[in-house]
């Protein structure tokens, strides 16, 4: 009934087993018979596994030719069916063959010899010995002649048809056995017939189980200490009390895993460290470090629109009154200039943004199990990036301004680099005869000593010349302010090198890490506890490893409880 249920009634076939299992009133644990049935089996040869969980599995033979409801590709369904368990190292192969056919054709031996290359698992069991031609015996199989196997063959004589059609029963049958041995094989009667096979594979089992058993107890103890460390850090029903120790921890694992990606060192120091961008990730420095200083430098500040805005300057700025040096004008350039700075700035900001988006996302996955708490989480921290950008982008404004507002002519660095344009003003501008606009003959030299009127010696260097002319000299004057505006600019692109990447740490990475201190606070009250429901599948997963702990302590006590008797 069960077979047709699971095969129909036109010889189908089903790798589904029908499982029965028989308690033993003698032990404390029970033998799981698993009967895998189908309704075509070739030749009567039957496959018998006993491993150790006293598992017996009944296969079916080779079927070549399919026939009924059994697919096209019988032979080697069935065939992937009897590899999926003889192929087990913990199990012991029953090939069964029948000695009125030859033995090198045996269907079983070939498919256990894949499996079992050195014969220690198989064990021969030969049928059908009355069946066999007149003359003919197997007397050389059953010696272990022909095929030699390393737990050798044993022989039975099974209940025929017509014994099954004319019910003779097992004790009568067992005693037609034992003639038959008596008579056919008198010097190997002892170890042959189906009484010698139980006792044999009773023995042989208690001896697999003795040699197996250390190693199955090892790896049983490593599953339950694997399962119970899972169980650990799965998640379960809790009560509002847990909830919000849960919450708490969650929250500070987040914090933690965010200061280990950016910081990467102890928060203890961060604000007391000398250098606070060499402690960030490697991406953020990256952008510090590299992309940022890159595009500050590729900025174009083109000479000949200098000139142009230049001239327009002192245009607009000289009075009545002339200049030595246009210092209106070259204030008034800088400022414009400046605005240059702002988008590379601006970007760099942005780029951090992004970095911390995705470190955010990544921190949350420390919440996985709780995929609303994971999702309100990462939703306020963005919510209060965003502000945060809108902040450092008018501090970053305000920073350009600052600039702007004081354009310090005595910075140390500036006074150099017109002393160095000075010593080596061949190698910055060329040294060829220039007329101005009235057609006075200068070299652009001129123009670089005539800017160390910065230094309050513009009047001394033009008089040194004997040349006053020079000093109302209009392009002269350009040259001048252009040459002193491209030294303050190189000031300038290192201020933005060095102050930027400062506003983006504090106004950005450390308020976000701020605010993270904060998360379990404003987690709180922005939901209730349902927000600690944990995801389905979790507590799936929860009960399953709950499941597996206890059968592996069961088994434990099944196989300390054995141990003693075998």
């Amino acid at each position: 009934m069960e077979t047709d249920r699971g095969c129909g009634s036109n010889k189908g076939i089903s790798d589904v087993p029908i499982t029965l299992t028989i308690y033993s009133p003698d032990g404390p644990f029970s033998l799981l018979f698993i009967l895998v049935c189908h309704v075509f089996i070739v030749n009567n040869l039957l496959y018998f596994f006993l491993v150790l969980n006293l598992t017996l599995v009944d296969l079916p033979g080779m079927a070549r030719v399919a026939v009924g409801d059994q697919p096209e590709n019988i032979e080697e369904q069935i065939r992937t069916l009897i590899l999926t368990y003889i192929k087990k190292p913990n199990c012991l192969i029953l090939a069964v063959s029948a000695a009125n056919a030859d033995l090198v054709t045996s269907d079983a031996l070939r498919l256990a010899q894949d499996v079992d290359c050195s014969g220690e698992r198989t064990i021969g069991v030969l049928t059908k010995l009355d069946m066999m031609g007149t003359g003919q015996n197997a007397r050389d199989i059953l010696e272990n002649r022909v095929i030699p196997l390393s737990r050798g063959y044993i022989g039975v004589k099974s209940r025929s048809q017509n014994d099954i059609d004319t019910n003779v029963d097992m004790a009568t049958a067992a005693m037609a056995e034992d003639t038959f041995f008596q008579t056919a094989y008198p010097d190997l009667a002892h170890r042959h017939g189906s009484k010698y096979l139980q006792q044999y594979l009773s023995r042989e089992l208690g001896k697999h189980i003795r040699d197996t058993l250390p190693q199955l107890r090892q790896r049983i103890s490593d599953q339950l200490t694997e399962v119970s460390m899972k169980l650990e850090t799965s998640v379960d029903e809790m009560d509002e009390h847990g909830a919000r120790m849960l919450l708490a921890t969650l929250c500070s694992e987040f914090k933690e895993k965010f200061q280990s990606k950016i910081f990467g060192i102890s928060l203890d120091v961060i604000y007391s460290a000398p250098s606070l961008i060499d402690n960030v990730s490697e991406d953020v420095n990256d952008v510090f470090n590299i992309t940022f200083p890159s595009d500050i430098d590729h900025i174009l500040f083109l000479e000949d629109e200098l000139r142009v805005e230049i001239r327009r300057a002192i245009k607009e700025t000289q009075g009545i009154e002339l200049d030595v040096f246009p210092d209106k004008a070259f204030r008034r350039v800088i400022r414009q200039e400046l605005a240059k700075f702002l988008a590379p700035s601006l970007k760099c900001a942005e780029s951090v943004n992004e970095i911390l988006g995705i470190v955010v996302r990544d921190c949350s996955k420390v919440m996985y199990k709780f995929p609303n708490l994971k999702g309100l989480s990462v939703s306020k921290v963005l919510e209060q990036m965003m502000d945060l950008k809108k902040i450092l982008k008018e501090r970053i404004i305000d920073y350009k301004n600052v600039e702007a507002s004081h354009v310090n002519v005595l910075h140390k660095d500036f006074i150099d680099m017109t002393e160095e344009f000075k010593r080596l003003g061949g190698d910055i501008v060329k040294e060829d005869d220039t007329q101005d606009s009235q057609g006075n003959s200068f070299r652009k030299s001129d123009a670089i000593s005539l800017r160390d009127d910065i230094k309050n010696n513009y009047l001394s260097v033009a008089n040194s010349r004997g040349d006053v002319s020079l000093l109302e000299s209009k392009d002269l004057k350009v040259e001048v302010v252009l040459q002193s505006v491209q030294c303050y600019i190189e000031i300038l692109k290192e201020n933005f090198k060095h102050t930027v990447p400062q506003l983006v740490i504090y106004h950005l990475i450390m308020k976000v890490y701020d605010f993270l201190k904060v998360l379990y606070v404003v987690v709180m009250q922005s939901g209730s506890l349902e927000i600690m429901a944990p995801d389905p599948m979790e507590l799936i997963k929860t009960q399953d490893l709950k499941k597996i702990e206890e059968a592996s302590r069961q088994a434990l006590k099944v196989i300390n409880e054995i141990s003693f008797q075998i």
